[in-house]
């Protein structure tokens, strides 16, 4: 009665009842809980006896059941029986009472309205969330749920294997017990075995999982279950409001309910329903079903200790991303010729080289390339990748400066404070200036958080963040200045311990300045561990192509360039493609399918991939976790209807996405590749909507809509689907070909609109520094849709101004396409009656495009632009800018003299008119005179403080005065020195300018041409002087001061060791600032100067061969023919010739220079050949081929004035003339000593140190001839002296060799002896072993 008191109905129904009974003392037997479970059967009044009989015999059978189940090994997720007794008067069952709730009441709990459990949404919902990814909520509801799932298979399985069928699982017969915490786990019990059943009598036997139809009947059961579990119905009743339906074909799938639902989820529900068979063929069907709870628990298992990969992905999508990122077939041999390359530069490091790989579209070029990223990380160096763009062309530079904002960016990220401080220093020292450093980081914007904006440990080298953009430079000078800089760059950041593989693909879509840059990074000798790796379409690229252009230039220049060709992969290839990536194991089926997928796809790489994940999508491939493998429905295989190229089957799949996943990718396939995430941002305000609701009748397009968040949301979904990839925030289509397809759904008549509406956007959300940032891409979209903006003329001035701003910014980082480009776009969006209504505008497009095209050389264009802007000019300086072109223009085609007579022209309209016909001496030495006498008058202080020039048409005519001087050095030279005495006169005149220090240090080497050697160096350093006061108006001047100062003033007054570090201070400071002619000119007389200081030949030789190879490099043709002969003449005398009076061996053929000097015209060169071979002739004791040779280059002094060379000429000349005289006895070449004795006597009086030892060597020479013994040996013993005294060993040993000539002819041959062996010690010190061989051999001793 106490019991009954304390007794609870907990469930009633027609056929049981179910009472809780308060059991503290536990005299149940209970020991988990303080309450039991009292199980009775019902009945109804009128029931019969045999139903009643039947309820009692159920009763009976669950506490048999339950009685084994308590025999087997402990199953925790059974409620056992504890006794059997009355209760009530009836027969009872006492079983444990287990806490929690019944499965149909939590999942009633867990699919309310309220929670965020129902993932699942209505199926008029689905479309939205098509593009939507797992959020952190969905992924936690959805593992919830199958962490139920599967301890409810657990349990089931438990109870097979203790040979018990349950006959009636349903959620009313689960108890359900949840914990707390995100990864709460659920405690199961089974309850009701009334109509359960026992499978066999031995659990041992049943351990091997056999089937029955009981166990098959529960496996059934779960996939009802868990139906209810994960969308809250049954799988027979199709709404919520509907009564359940009978066909099992009626069931939807749960990714059929929602599309994101994870796919291998709903179809092991499904198959556990028998509702999956429809793509597998009818013979398989069967064993294609799960059998036991045990594989459908394993399976459960898989997915929720490892979900991202086999559930939020799927199997099927992971397989689908490996395919894309597979291994690759069929190259092996092409990534031994890519290996090769790396261990010869990056691990030896070696000088730069080149590995090109050509192939079609879609043939896996990339992907071999790609290959050599790990190797080279691992061994801590940098793959920096970038690609070139048919949507980006006219957007310079731009695969180079993205691969290498990566490289910066990735630097910056690592967050190793030394190591960026490391590198840091290195460039900043490298490139040697701030401006440099500003080129840098305006080209390269995250490079200026490095240089400037970072944090910098004390004592490091720090560049100030507030350094202003450099001068404006002439669009040559632009070039070279940048091209330095980023070579400079390049040597800073990489070495042997730093390799670097620069990958640039889609070459054939690369601009001229990107193919130059190239062409200056891998040619630079001074730079190591670099490897450059192309791709091209070997197809799209002609003989005439730019890009075939460029390689036959890096050809010419020696650089090693490896090629690779890639093709389709074969049958084979594809098979085991096939194999490896679904690890058949029928080999039968593995042909048949390649077979099917080669005839198909031919064995291109891209068209396979595509194809084998359409053949997953279509699902004649399907995972299955049963078997643990892949099935090939071969049927479906077969049928399956596919496109015939990789273009059309990506448009396909492309096409089946959502609206608003394809909008997305429209608008990203506008930029081309690949596109920045901040980019995005700007334009996804309204993007999407907006984008897609242009059209040239302003009907809306419906493509559906999205907000902020969206774009880039839908992009992720797109990656998701393998169509895309994310590198840190640049969204990148996963091929060319993919992005092409995307693109391509945009018709053609409306691509415009997308473009111009995509500019706007950008054009009104950027700040301004954004703007400059992205202006390329900016003005690239509204060029597209400038078609419509036809009607607006606002809108033209606005873009053309836009134009104009991004022609431009290309001109400062030297591409002069991309800057053509933007600037004859601007052009053509000028109004009718722009030259009146915006003349300014007009004047400067036309102005800035004719330079550009005098860079690219297209001088046609160049001329017709010019006459243009001297037609509608309004004034004639308006018109200087483009004679000062044009003068340019005229020099680069050869054409020197009419540049000449343009500049005379222009200058007189300025004010500074020159006579007509060609001045004699007498016109010279009066302007001579003139200069003269106005500069005498002032103090070298009033000279220093002059005031600057304000008179723009004296400015402007001290700049073509300038020019004026360059033409007439080669052509017109009569005309050279008044045209430096005019730029004297006009600075003492009207004050100062930057060209200033360059007329002063003209006047100055003038000055010693006329016998004024101390005027001279006294203007000389007055030059110095003004550069420096100068130096913030640009440091253009530097080198062309330098060299007229060092090469022509100084060596004349002081001893020429004294110039060597100036001259190279003005070789650097040239390259500098991108004056690189005359950047090559002093280091070309550094050399020169080198020799004569008798620096060891060995080492001058290998300063030689690199700066010739420099001077090549930066296309300065003249002065590094001048520095190889120099270099042969220098090998000549080390012996590595045959004919040491020959200018032919390694570094030159002397007929094949001369003949090709002759043809151009180019006297001065000829004249330096014959004037090498004098010295070398005489050197050799060829007497008569020297005088030859120095009769030949007598002009010397004419075509390369107040130089080392007049010197030498002088000197050899003198010696020459003597050896002669001596062997011939003829006074004529008396005359000839004479003179060169009186020019060596005159510069001794300024600069002993060069020229007295000669003078006394020429004296000694001369009292040999003459018979005056004593003087002589006294001369040659001075001689030999002062060389010594001064370091001219060359000169030392030419004087022993002499003098020992002398003593022996004098018969002292113990002196001669000596003095032989002197000069041959000396001559092997200097590094001359071909001279020091031939005195060994030749001497009398």
């Amino acid at each position: 009665q106490q019991q009954e008191q304390q007794a609870v109905i907990v469930h009633e129904s027609n056929t049981t009842c179910i009472y809780r009974i308060w059991d503290p003392e536990r005299k149940f037997g209970c020991k988990t809980s303080d309450y039991v479970a009292v199980k009775i059967p019902c009945w109804p009044a009128n029931a019969t006896e045999k139903e009643q009989e039947r309820q009692l015999l159920k009763l009976k059978n669950e506490f048999q059941v339950l009685a084994q189940v308590a025999a087997a090994p402990k199953i925790p997720s059974v409620r056992l029986a504890l006794h059997e007794e009355t209760y009530l008067g009836k027969p009872a069952l006492y079983l444990e009472w287990v806490h929690g709730m019944s499965l149909e009441s939590w999942i009633s709990s867990a699919h309310n309205a309220d929670t965020l459990a129902s993932v699942l949404e209505d199926e008029d919902q689905k479309d939205q969330d098509n593009y939507e990814d797992y959020n952190d909520a969905a992924k936690y509801e959805i593992k919830r749920n199958l962490r139920l799932a599967w301890e409810i298979a657990r349990a089931v399985g438990q109870i097979h294997a203790a040979g018990i069928a349950h006959n009636d699982l349903s959620q009313q017969n689960i108890i359900v017990s949840e914990g707390k915490g995100e990864d709460a786990t659920f405690t199961v019990k089974l309850i009701d075995f009334s109509s359960a059943t026992v499978l066999h009598t031995s659990s041992k036997a049943y351990g091997n999982h056999r089937t029955t139809e009981g166990t098959r009947n529960d496996v059934y059961c779960l996939g009802s279950i868990f139906y209810q579990i994960f969308c809250g119905r049954h799988p027979l009743q199709t709404n919520l409001d509907m009564p359940l339906s009978s066909s099992r074909s009626s069931i939807p799938a749960l990714h059929e309910i929602n599309s994101h639902f994870p796919r291998v989820l709903s179809d092991l529900v499904s198959n556990l329903l028998g509702t999956n068979s429809s793509t597998i063929s009818d013979e398989k069907s069967k064993s294609q079903y799960y059998q036991t709870a045990n594989e459908v628990d394993n399976d459960l298992y898989i997915m929720l200790v490892d979900s991202e990969r086999f559930l939020f992905h799927s199997f099927s999508q992971y397989t689908k991303t490996q395919l894309s990122h597979s291994k690759l077939y069929g190259r092996s041999t092409h990534i031994a010729t890519l290996m090769n390359a790396y261990n010869r530069v990056i691990v030896s490091g070696g000088t730069p080289e080149m590995v090109l790989v050509s192939g079609r579209s879609g043939s896996g070029k990339s992907a071999l390339v790609q290959l050599m990223r790990e190797p080279i990380t691992k061994r801590g160096g940098y793959f920096l990748a970038g690609k070139f763009d048919h949507l980006r062309q006219c957007e310079p530079l731009s695969a180079i400066l993205d691969a290498f904002a990566d490289y910066t960016e990735e630097l910056i990220h690592r967050r190793n404070p030394e190591d960026s401080n490391r590198i840091r220093k290195a460039i900043v020292e490298s490139v040697g200036s701030v401006n440099g450093c500003v080129i840098l980081a305006e080209s390269i914007p995250a490079l200026r958080r490095l240089l400037f904006e970072e944090q910098q440990p004390e004592g490091s080298q720090r560049v100030s963040s507030h350094s202003s953009s450099p001068k404006a430079a002439t669009t040559i000078e632009a070039q070279n200045r940048f091209q330095y800089v980023f070579r400079t760059f390049v040597r800073a950041i990489v070495s042997p311990l730093r390799p670097l593989v620069l990958f640039l693909d889609d070459l054939q879509w690369a601009d001229a300045a990107s193919l130059d840059l190239i062409r200056v990074m891998v040619t630079d000798s001074q730079t190591r561990s670099l490897l450059f790796l192309g791709c091209y379409r070997d197809n799209e690229v002609s003989d005439g192509h730019i890009f075939s252009t460029a390689v036959r230039h890096i050809q010419s220049q020696n650089i090693p360039i490896a090629n690779i060709h890639v093709d389709n992969i074969s049958r084979e290839d594809v098979r085991n493609f096939i194999l490896d990536t679904f690890n058949l194991d029928d080999p039968g089926t593995a042909h048949e399918l390649s077979d099917v997928v080669y005839r198909k796809t031919s064995g291109t790489p891209l068209f396979t991939v595509q194809f084998l994940i359409k053949l997953v999508d279509f699902g004649a491939l399907q995972y299955s976790f049963r078997s643990r493998s892949w099935l090939v429905d071969e049927n479906a295989v077969k049928s399956c209807d596919v496109a015939n190229n990789a273009v059309d089957l990506i448009t396909d799949k492309i096409m089946r996405l959502p609206n608003e996943v394809k909008a997305a990718m429209k608008v990203a396939a506008c930029f081309g590749s690949h596109c920045d995430g901040s980019l995005l941002r700007l334009v996804e305000s309204g993007a999407v909507a907006e984008v897609t609701d242009v059209s040239d009748g302003g009907a809306s397009v419906d493509e559906g809509g999205a907000g902020e968040p969206e774009l880039i949301r839908m992009l992720e979904f797109a990656i998701h689907e393998g169509l895309m990839d994310k590198v840190g925030p640049v969204f990148r289509f996963s091929h060319d070909q993919i992005q092409l397809a995307a693109y391509s759904l945009i018709p053609e008549l409306k691509r415009g609109a997308w473009h111009l509406r995509l500019g706007d956007l950008l054009l009104e959300n950027a700040s301004p520094s954004v703007l400059e940032e992205m202006l390329f891409v900016v003005v690239d979209q509204l060029n597209r849709g400038r078609a419509l903006i036809e009607d607006d003329v606002d809108k033209r001035l606005d873009l053309a101004k836009l134009n104009m701003r991004a022609g431009k910014k290309a001109i400062s980082s030297a591409t002069f396409t991309s800057a053509a480009s933007y600037l004859k776009e601007g052009i053509l969006l000028l109004p009718p009656n722009h030259w009146n209504d915006d003349y300014v505008l007009s004047l400067d497009l036309h102005c800035c495009y004719a330079e550009t095209q005098h860079c690219n050389g297209n001088f046609l264009e160049l001329t017709d632009v010019v006459n243009t802007i001297i037609k509608k000019s309004r004034t004639f300086y308006d018109k200087l800018r483009a004679y000062a072109t044009l003068i340019d223009a005229l020099v680069a085609q050869e054409k020197s003299s009419e540049a000449a007579d343009l500049g005379f022209d222009v200058l007189a309209h300025l004010g500074e008119s020159f006579p007509d016909s060609t001045p004699d001496e007498s016109m010279i030495f009066a302007d001579y005179t003139k200069t003269k006498q106005m500069i005498e008058t002032k103090t070298d202080d009033m000279l220093l403080n002059l005031h600057l020039m304000q008179d723009k048409n004296k400015v402007a005519a001290m700049q073509f005065l300038k020019s004026m001087f360059f033409c007439t050095y080669f052509f017109k030279q009569e005309f050279l020195p008044l045209t430096t005495f005019r730029m004297t006169q006009v600075s003492l005149s009207h004050g100062v300018c930057k060209e200033s220090p360059f007329a002063f240090a003209g006047y100055g080497m003038f000055c010693c041409i006329f016998g004024d050697i101390k005027a001279g160096y006294r203007y000389g350093q007055l030059a110095i002087g003004l550069l420096e006061r100068l130096k913030s108006l640009g440091q253009e001047s530097f080198a062309r001061v330098y060299i007229s100062v060092y090469a022509g003033i100084n060596i004349w007054n002081e001893h020429i060791k004294l110039t060597l570090d100036p001259l190279l201070q003005g070789y650097r400071c040239g390259l500098r600032v991108g004056d690189n002619e005359y950047s090559m000119a002093n280091v070309q007389t550094y050399c020169t100067h080198s020799y004569q200081c008798g620096k060891e030949l060995s080492l001058l030789e290998k300063e030689l061969k690199a700066y010739s190879q420099q001077m090549f490099e930066f296309k300065q043709v003249i002065v590094g023919q001048l520095t190889t002969i120099h270099r042969q003449a220098v090998l000549n005398l080390m012996g590595c010739s045959k004919d040491p009076t020959q200018l032919t061996g390694d570094a030159m053929d002397q007929e094949m220079l001369l003949r090709d000097a002759t043809e151009n015209k180019n006297s001065l060169l000829v004249c330096l050949v014959y004037f090498h071979r004098m010295r070398l002739a005489y050197t050799f004791g060829d007497y008569h081929l020297a005088a030859e040779m120095a009769e030949k280059s007598r002009d010397i002094d004419r075509k390369k004035p107040s130089t080392i060379e007049v010197w030498m000429h002088a000197f050899y000349d003198g010696l020459t003339a003597l050896a002669l005289a001596h062997q011939t006895k003829q006074m004529k070449w008396m005359f000839i000593a004479d003179e060169s004795i009186k020019k060596l006597k005159k510069w001794s009086l300024h600069a002993p140190s060069n020229f007295q030892h000669q003078q006394v060597l020429l004296e000694a020479e001369y009292a040999f001839f003459m018979g005056k013994k004593k003087k002589a040996s006294t001369a040659y013993e001075l001689s030999i002296s002062l060389a010594r005294q001064n370091g001219f060993i060359q000169d030392q040993a030419l004087a022993c060799e002499r003098a020992a000539i002398f003593f022996f002819e004098y018969d002292d041959k113990s002196k001669a002896s000596i003095l032989y062996g002197e000069a041959h010690n000396c001559y092997l010190s200097w590094g001359a072993k071909g001279k020091a061989d031939q005195i060994r051999e030749q001497s009398p001793f």
